[in-house]
């Protein structure tokens, strides 16, 4: 996913996209992972592809707790639930800035499983170099 600019549309709205149980991003995302396993693919995980963020935010607002619950939630569901992976790459200087290495702490928690790319980077998941630009 890319392009979510957490701080951009009103709070309610982006909570309702991510978490509605019927047709938000997670009930989506379930879908993808039964549909995986259902089929014997392997689900490989989730990568933001730049600018989660909006603009600076306040660590005060409710958009800088959306944003630590949807990581949260997708640690949760991606890699505790499934063995997936997570990455999270560095967008737009005017949006995402230095915010998302409030996630720093995520990658030694799920080391080898949760990813930040601030600068031109490898990793390896399930098997597959992946040059994250």
């Amino acid at each position: 996913m890319s392009d979510v600019h957490i701080g951009h549309q009103p709070l309610e709205q982006i909570t309702k996209e991510f978490f509605d149980e019927e047709s938000g991003f997670f009930a989506k995302l379930q879908e993808v992972v039964e549909y995986c396993a259902e089929n014997d693919i392997i689900f490989g995980g989730v990568f933001i592809t730049g600018d989660l963020f909006d603009h600076q935010l306040s660590l005060n607002s409710g958009f800088a707790k959306f944003a630590m619950d949807l990581i949260h939630a997708l640690c949760r569901i991606v890699i505790v639930e499934h063995g997936g992976t997570i990455i999270v790459l560095k967008g737009t200087r005017s949006h995402d800035l230095e915010q998302i290495m409030i996630f720093e702490p995520f990658e030694t928690e799920f080391e080898d499983k949760f990813f930040i790319a601030n600068t031109l980077s490898e990793v390896n998941v399930l098997g597959y170099d992946i040059l994250l630009i």
